[in-house]
Parts: C-alpha cells; sequence; structure tokens
C-alpha cells in the first residue's frame, strides 16, 4: 500500500517536468527582438560578407560601421576608405538612403578593392537587421548579406 501512495507525486513531478521542458532556443530568451533593438550609438566590425570571412585588419583596419540616430548617419571603414551616409531604421527595417560619401583611396591589394566594393553593394542593397547578443546581421531580399561583431577592432 506505502508504493501506491507515492505514485501520484511521482506522476505529477513526471508531468510538470515535461510541461517544463518546452524546447525555447537559447538566443529566444537573451536577444532582443530585432523589431525593438535600437542601432544607435552601436559600432560593428565586419566578420562575414556574403557568407565569405572578412579580410584581416589592413593598416587603415577592419572594415566597420557605426550609426548615429542623433543625426541618421552610418560611417565607418571599407578597411581602405572611410565613408558616411544617411539611413532609415524602422523596428527591423534598415534602408541606407542615398548614396554614400566616400574617401577614395586605392586599397593595397586587388582584393580588397574588390571587398570594398562588394561591401558598399551590400550596405546600399541592405533593406533589414536583427541583433542577437554582440552580432548584428543585415539582410537583403531575406538572404543574410554580412555578419558584424559588437565594437571596432
Amino acid at each position: 500500500m506505502r508504493a501506491q501512495a507515492g505514485f501520484p507525486f511521482f506522476s505529477l513531478a513526471f508531468i510538470t517536468l515535461i510541461g517544463c521542458g518546452t524546447p525555447m532556443a537559447a538566443d529566444s530568451i537573451m536577444a532582443e527582438p530585432a523589431s525593438t533593438a535600437s542601432l544607435d550609438g552601436s559600432e560593428w566590425t565586419l566578420v562575414e560578407l556574403r557568407g565569405q570571412p572578412a579580410f584581416p585588419a589592413s593598416a587603415q583596419g577592419r572594415p566597420h560601421l557605426a550609426f548615429s540616430a542623433a543625426d541618421s548617419q552610418v560611417s565607418g571603414s571599407t578597411g581602405c576608405n572611410s565613408f558616411s551616409g544617411s539611413y532609415v531604421q524602422d523596428g527591423a527595417m534598415l534602408r541606407i538612403t542615398g548614396p554614400l560619401r566616400m574617401t577614395r583611396r586605392a586599397c593595397a591589394e586587388r582584393e580588397r578593392n574588390e571587398q570594398e566594393r562588394r561591401f558598399t553593394a551590400m550596405l546600399e542593397a541592405t533593406d533589414s537587421f536583427a541583433i542577437h547578443d554582440d552580432t548584428l546581421l543585415l539582410y537583403s531580399e531575406g538572404d543574410t548579406a554580412a555578419r558584424f561583431s559588437a565594437g571596432v577592432d
């Protein structure tokens, strides 16, 4: 009879544990939803561009971005040249508006010139973003266009 008295308690504990075991993605707990995330005051270093790793830092540093909501400006470096431009953010929507203003130095290596061209084209094609922990993802037509890490190297 004593073994039966513990059965309801064990059953209740088992059902409670199963109910609490609903899978949940780790980032859904910690990540701020992209629709409420603000880019204001943030700085980001390029890690990956269209699935390819970014080149290591050059004398001008690694490609990076910084956002300022006060004047709706994005600025940074392509790794060869400095740039700035205007942006509009509405929830997860992000658009670089108008042409980017850039210095016009030639990169030392042909590969860096190509990365710079792809980097600026990616910025101008960006239509949305997401922030997960210390990672910024820029999207273009639903595809991941670039991945950045928080801060500037």
